[in-house]
């Protein structure tokens, strides 16, 4: 289980368990010209239903 900041949430963090490290298929912003919409390692399948994706950075062991 982890924990994940919600967007716009007000520093509320929601909780859920990882379903998939996507490391081998993240590039980098400058092999794809933009900086926008950057690919996120981790997808994250939340308690509420939801499916997001994430970076290391933002999960956090919910124990």
């Amino acid at each position: 289980m982890v924990t994940v900041p919600g967007p716009g949430s007000g520093g509320v963090a929601h909780t859920g368990g990882v379903v998939e490290d996507y490391a081998d298929m993240v590039i980098g912003s400058e092999s794809v010209g933009r900086d926008w919409a950057s690919v996120h390692r981790w997808a994250v399948a939340l308690d509420d239903g939801r499916l997001i994706f994430a970076d290391g950075d933002d999960l956090a062991s919910a124990d």
